[in-house]
């Protein structure tokens, strides 16, 4: 019995040797392990912290220390708020407890500041660490230093909000025409973008040019608005005689700048960057962007600020001149009305001359009675003449010298000579409807030769029932325009068709000389029912036009170019 217990102690022995030395290999393999997780742990780039259940620091690896500046004994002991920037607040701390004391990993990118107080991105994991009882004992986190590109993300971003700016600019300075929504829209824009304190724009005005403020960006500055600087005075100045941008770290410590602007606003200015507003190579103001900061802005700032204010100097140029080019078009505007209404009154004039004299020689007994009948008719021709040209002038005036209608410059001529005729003679006039429209040059010509047309169809062409019917037909075709003014009277003598020398008359030879030399067209006489009359012309006469010749007689009438 006793053998048997020695057996089954020597049997337990023999068991727990093994399993001791089991253990051993065990523990050695782990140790081994564990030597080789912490040479990796000390060896990773990415920082690992590990911290008790209270969030007291235990371990930090030597990426930690050399991301924060702290070293591992500063670090032991304290809690991983040594690294708060102040960029995060209290609910999002809360959430990150929440988390992991549910047992869930925590992933988020924090901003996180060094011992030295430079700020850094992290790509931060959290995760909790558990004993065999499901106890949470430990936290390990592990962050990667990612700030160059979040630094290189944020530029991007910069860059396109610049970008867009730009382009918003510029299509807000294409649709307007006004100087000062164009300098709000760029001072606006500039101010949100670069988060300034002012921004001011200046423009050279008057003569001499002076330099003026015209717009700001904040109300404290509205002071200044209408501050002229002589030449050259200020850092605005100089920008404006130089023609170059200039970026100023600290505007006290440069005795280029004006401080007499920043005591009428009342707070001090340290960084300012000032570039010239140039449109064709000429300066014509200047923008000013100012900061409370010192060293506030680089190179990127500046090329920024050149963009928008190349866009915005071509929109103000344009703007000016469209103003220009108005107060330009109402000065002629007040002219011509002056000089109509001059030329009005003096057609006026004449014909109340004319008239008086008339009546003075309807009075006089110097004058034979056949005499007295040769000077009236005359004097009527003239005074429908002058009325003619008085009716062609009114209608220009009133469309302000734009091009006419033909058909009715024909019509109102046509009828303005009918009020010549005796009150017993009827008038009948039909002018076709016609597109055509003549330019005014060409429009106080055809209103003699009308006026010539209608004076002679109304002398002549009188039926027996005292009715004169005028018909005139308007074409055009290509660029010739055809007029054909006929009455329904006997129609012209046959010697008149045949006769080189025909226009004797007054009238005739002022329709013959003007179509051939003003209108530089050609003139037809012939007989359909009466009188036929046939002007052709081109609708826009050009100076090159060939010399006029004179064609040969024909049997239908006799044609002059």
């Amino acid at each position: 019995m006793q053998d048997n217990e020695l057996v089954d102690q020597l049997n337990f022995l023999r068991r727990r040797v093994a399993e001791l030395e089991a253990a051993e290999a065990d523990f050695r393999r782990n140790r081994k392990t564990l030597q080789q997780l912490s040479s990796v742990v000390q060896q990773t780039e990415d920082q690992v912290v590990i911290t008790n259940k209270e969030g007291v620091i235990e371990y930090v690896n030597p990426a930690f220390e050399r991301l924060t500046g702290y070293s591992k004994q500063e670090a032991l002991g304290n809690t991983p708020r040594i690294l708060k920037s102040g960029r995060h607040d209290e609910q999002f701390y809360k959430n990150l407890w929440d988390t992991i004391l549910s047992g869930r990993p925590f992933r988020a990118v924090l901003t996180n500041r060094k011992k030295n107080g430079e700020l850094y991105y992290e790509e931060k994991t959290i995760t909790p660490i558990k004993d065999t009882g499901g106890q949470i004992t430990h936290f390990v986190s592990t962050g990667k230093d990612i700030t160059n590109r979040k630094r290189f993300e944020e530029m991007i971003q910069q860059r396109n909000r610049e970008l867009a700016l730009i382009n918003k600019a510029s299509q807000a300075f294409i649709a307007v025409l006004d100087i000062d929504q164009i300098l709000t829209t760029l001072l606006e824009g500039v101010q949100h973008l670069l988060d300034v304190s002012l921004c001011s724009a200046w423009l050279l005005e008057g003569e001499p040019p002076a330099l003026v403020c015209r717009q700001v960006s904040t109300p404290q500055a509205l002071p200044i608005i209408g501050w002229r600087l002589k030449p050259g005075q200020g850092l605005a100045g100089w920008t404006a005689a130089q023609g170059k941008s200039v970026v100023v770290a600290d505007a006290q410590q440069d005795r280029r700048y004006y401080q007499g602007i920043e005591k009428r606003m009342g707070f001090e200015l340290r960084s300012i960057v000032s570039v010239p507003l140039k449109a064709k190579q000429e300066t014509i103001g200047v923008l000013q962007v100012m900061d409370t900061r010192s060293n506030r802005f680089d190179h990127a700032d500046l090329t920024l600020l050149e963009s928008l204010v190349a866009t915005a100097a071509v929109a103000i140029d344009n703007a000016r001149l469209y103003h220009q080019a108005q107060q330009e078009a109402a000065t002629k505007a007040a002219l011509l009305k002056e000089v109509n209404h001059r030329v009005k009154n003096n057609l006026a004039a004449i014909v109340g001359l004319l008239y008086a004299e008339q009546r003075h020689i309807k009075s006089s007994s110097a004058i034979t009675r056949q005499g007295r009948q040769i000077y009236q008719t005359l004097m009527n021709d003239l005074i429908s003449r002058v009325q003619g040209l008085a009716t062609v002038h009114s209608m220009l005036s009133a469309t302000q010298w734009e091009p006419l209608l033909l058909a009715q410059l024909v019509k109102q001529v046509v009828q303005s000579a009918a009020k010549m005729a005796p009150p017993s003679q009827k008038i009948l006039i039909d002018v076709s409807e016609s597109p055509v429209r003549v330019a005014a040059d060409q429009a106080h010509n055809l209103a003699l030769i009308i006026n010539e047309l209608a004076i002679n169809a109304i002398k002549h062409a009188t039926t027996g029932d005292n009715v004169t019917q005028i018909t005139v037909t308007i074409l055009s075709e290509d660029d010739r325009v055809t007029i054909e003014f006929r009455d329904n009277g006997p129609g012209f003598p046959a010697k008149i068709l045949q006769t080189t020398d025909a226009f004797t008359s007054i009238g005739f030879e002022l329709v013959q000389n003007v179509v051939r030399r003003s209108l530089r067209g050609t003139l037809h006489l012939g007989n359909n029912h009466g009188a036929v009359v046939t002007i052709k012309f081109r609708e826009k006469p050009s100076d090159s036009s060939p010399p006029v010749q004179k064609q040969p007689v024909c049997q239908k009438g006799y044609r002059y170019e």
